[in-house]
């Protein structure tokens, strides 16, 4: 799971680089091995529900705003970027 918090120059996580290229089983693993990578953003200040529209992934965007739910519904709340 920390993997998914590694950066690139761009600020991009390997989730974002996983929608970016259409790699959406990738996506998922990644959302559920860390759901709190759902909030990131990359230099541009786009997060994965902005890529997940731009890319046209809605099964991302689905579990995206799933795990957005669920983890605001948790005592341990956080604001979505």
């Amino acid at each position: 799971s920390q993997a998914t918090i590694l950066l690139n120059q761009q600020g991009q996580t390997p989730l974002l680089l996983a929608i970016e290229r259409g790699s959406t089983s990738t996506a998922i693993l990644l959302m559920d091995a860390n759901p709190r990578s759902i909030v990131l953003a990359d230099n541009n200040q786009s997060s994965v529900f902005h890529y997940a529209c731009e890319y046209l992934n809605e099964i991302v965007l689905q579990r995206a705003i799933v795990l957005s739910k669920r983890l605001n519904s948790t005592s341990d709340r956080f604001t979505v970027c």
